[in-house]
Formats: structure tokens, sequence, C-alpha cells
């Protein structure tokens, strides 16, 4: 884990929009788990503007840690086995301007065949409601916050409190 925060930190030093894409999360569970939101919070610490993740094959909620964006399960995009609620899918659209996030806009769609198939109307409406309310199990905010990141926290390295206690909550 300290390889991951060290690689954001590295990033940040170097980059406009630092963006890390996960494979994170417990099959089925449409909720972020145990080891997710502490994860976020420390690399939104450590300088990430956008997290995004997948692996749970079901969509999670996603919203603002801080001023930073963190999409917890995007679900599946193209998939063999579409019975719900795996067949929920979607594009999420981030538009970022250095550190800020100026727009987030998630499209859904349903998989068919194997392959999504963008929701329009009624449905379309439905889905985004669904999405949006994903949030709720999540320690994300609708809007943004103030900055969790300082040049402090992006500088140097993680407080060996703060990896142990990630390592805790992981093993």
């Amino acid at each position: 884990m300290s390889d991951l925060v060290h690689a954001v930190e590295a990033a940040r030093r170097e980059s406009d929009t630092v963006v890390v894409f996960l494979h994170w999360g417990t099959e089925s569970d449409a909720c972020p788990n145990s080891e997710q939101e502490p994860l976020a919070n420390v690399l939104v610490k450590a300088g990430a503007d956008i997290i995004v993740g997948s692996h749970a094959h079901v969509l999670l909620g996603g919203g603002y840690l801080g001023s930073a964006y963190v999409g917890y399960g995007l679900g599946n995009f193209a998939f063999y086995n579409d019975p719900p609620p795996t067949d929920q899918s979607g594009s999420l659209v981030i538009t970022a301007t250095g550190r800020h996030i100026d727009k987030v806009t998630w499209r859904p769609a349903i998989i068919q065949d194997e392959l999504p198939q963008p929701l329009t109307g009624a449905a379309a409406a439905s889905a985004l409601q669904s999405w949006t309310a994903a949030r709720s199990c999540t320690d994300a905010t609708a809007d943004p916050r103030a900055a969790m990141a300082t040049p402090t926290s992006e500088t140097s390295p993680p407080s060996a409190a703060a990896v142990a206690q990630l390592s805790e909550d992981s093993g």
C-alpha cells in the first residue's frame, strides 16, 4: 500500500491532474468494503484528484472526498453474464482542469448481449437516480468540499500510523 501512496505523491509533484484507477471492492457488494474508504482517503490526502475503481461487478456509489472525486465501483461495462444487477452499466465522464473537477456525468446503460446499451428517457432517469442513491453507503458527498490534501501531505510520506492502520484494516 505504501508503494501506491508514494506513486500518487510522485505523480502529484509532476502532474496537473492525478487519476488513480484501482481494482478493488468485494464482488456483488454494492457498498465499499472496509478497505476502500480508508484507502481512498489516504490517496486523496496524498494528492489524487480522481479515484475510480472496479471489481465488484455491480455499481457502487461515487462522490467527493474533499475536492477530489471517488467512483467506488463502475460495475461491468461489457460482460458475458447479464442478469440484474450485473447488467447495470454506464460511463463515468469527468472533466477536470488541473486539480479542479469541472463536471461529473454518469451516462447509464444496460448490458444486453454482452454489450452496453445506453439508456434514455424514463429508464435513464431511473438508473441515474439509483446510481445517485448508491452514494448513501459511502463516505462521499454530492458536492465538493475543502481540499483534503495539503502541500505537506502531498510531498511527505504517509505517517507510519496511517500505513499501519490501513495494513491492519486489510489484514
